[in-house]
């Protein structure tokens, strides 16, 4: 827990309470983001308003984006608490992984990829 989580993008001091919906699948889909949108990522960090009531906060989005998305497309998540069930593996490298990740650096999503 540390207050500087807020300022990436993240509801409170505990990053792990925005991961509940969104399991593994968003926490990699956030990774891929910061990894290889680098820039477009700080951008958007940095320019978050530090009070986010009224707003969503970056991460939490992404995290929330992932979870709806994998809802609509049928994919079970993995969250924190059933990693380890053998069905649920594998997920979070599927090309639908990907496709939702590549959504955090696109305007829409890339119907291709699916």
């Amino acid at each position: 827990k540390h207050p500087l989580w807020k300022t990436l993008g993240f509801q409170g001091e505990d990053p792990q309470t925005d991961f509940r919906g969104g399991g593994v699948l968003g926490l990699r889909a956030l990774l891929y983001w910061a990894e290889n949108h680098t820039e477009m990522a700080t951008k958007i960090i940095n320019t978050q308003p530090e009070k986010v009531e009224h707003q969503y906060p970056v991460s939490t989005a992404g995290i929330t984006i992932s979870a709806h998305l994998s809802t609509f497309l049928g994919v079970k998540l993995i969250t924190l608490n059933n990693k380890s069930k053998p069905e649920l593996k594998g997920i979070s490298e599927s090309p639908l992984a990907r496709a939702i990740s590549r959504t955090f650096g696109r305007d829409e999503l890339d119907a291709e990829a699916l």
